[in-house]
């Protein structure tokens, strides 16, 4: 009895993949030896994808998160371009290093092409962080008039 036919997007991912996968994660500072699953899936609509694994299914898969890639975007794509989608895919994991938990968080900054087309890289990223920066400023206030 088989568990996937040929019909089914997923499969075995590349060595070549999981290997740069690994190179990029010990560069990062992830506080916690994470376990991760591989699966190659072709109808994915991005290069990589985490998710992550529910409780009841994390014991059975000995795995915490489970790493999703689209081969067809990995070799369309140039080495570098690899590694940094790889790092921001990263970039979402969170541990509680009281709990042990672990959460994925989405992405804290996005835009439109046109508009970093337009102003330049440095210029939205500037506005983006005053953006953030007036947020937090305006929710610390609205905390103090709470807590008066």
């Amino acid at each position: 009895m088989a568990y996937a036919d040929e019909k089914s997007p997923f499969y075995e991912v590349s060595d070549e993949l999981v290997e740069m996968f690994k190179e990029v994660l010990e560069s990062k500072s992830i506080p916690m030896d994470l376990k991760m699953k591989f699966q190659g899936n072709s109808k994915l609509k991005e290069f990589i994808k985490l998710k992550k694994i529910s409780d009841e299914y994390a014991h059975l898969l000995e795995a915490d998160i489970l790493v999703q890639f689209n081969e067809d975007y990995f070799y369309k794509l140039d080495e570098q371009a690899q590694r940094i989608l790889i790092e921001e895919e990263m970039d979402k994991i969170v541990v509680n290093l009281d709990s042990g938990k672990i959460k994925l968080l989405k992405h804290d900054f996005t835009t439109f092409k046109s508009m970093i087309e337009k102003h330049g890289a440095k210029e939205v990223l500037r506005a983006k962080g005053l953006e953030v920066l007036v947020k937090e400023q305006k929710e610390d206030q609205e905390k103090e008039l709470a807590e008066a």
